[in-house]
């Protein structure tokens, strides 16, 4: 798909495709592709919707029926790592801010899998991070309770229970 998205982009042609968001919902989307890039361990599609006038972000993954169309793009968008960028700033305003305390043995390990998140060394054994993660996506939740108990989650407090439900109703399918 990323071949396709890719030559889409080269010819500056729109696309058309089937849209699941990360809430289940679906829709038809009429776009004019800019970019592709890997970000949160997923590719994602930068695109511009002239139904809507705005810059949207699609997860390739949640793409289907992908066709592209023979509508040729004119709009000049001008430095598009620019666009992305003040796109994710304002995507990242929508996110739950979370606190994330570990041992500092791991601080290696938090770096390679939270590039954009430094670790503040809070004692001779423990440091911090703080990640802004989207709210509906459960990949968040499965990567930082992937971690078991080298992380500790300090706040907020709801995003913590929500994650403590979230590991009590796995442990319900063993007899533990």
């Amino acid at each position: 798909m990323n071949h396709l998205l890719e030559q889409a982009i080269a010819e500056r042609k729109h696309i058309l495709f089937d849209y699941r968001n990360a809430s289940g919902k679906k829709s038809k989307q009429h776009i004019e592709p800019l970019a592709i890039h890997y970000k949160w361990y997923a590719w994602y599609l930068f695109s511009y919707s002239p139904e809507k006038k705005q810059y949207r972000t699609f997860k390739v993954a949640r793409i289907q029926n992908l066709q592209v169309d023979d509508t040729i793009s004119h709009i000049e968008h001008g430095n598009v790592e620019k666009l992305i960028k003040d796109s994710e700033q304002e995507y990242y305003q929508t996110c739950i801010h979370i606190e994330v305390q570990f041992n500092n043995e791991y601080t290696n390990l938090m770096s390679e899998y939270f590039p954009d998140c430094p670790a503040e060394k809070l004692t001779d054994t423990i440091s911090r991070i703080f990640l802004d993660v989207p709210a509906k996506e459960r990949l968040w939740k499965a990567l930082l309770l992937s971690f078991g108990n080298k992380i500790k989650i300090v706040g907020p407090e709801e995003y913590k229970e929500e994650l403590i439900e979230t590991a009590k109703k796995f442990l319900s399918n063993y007899d533990i």
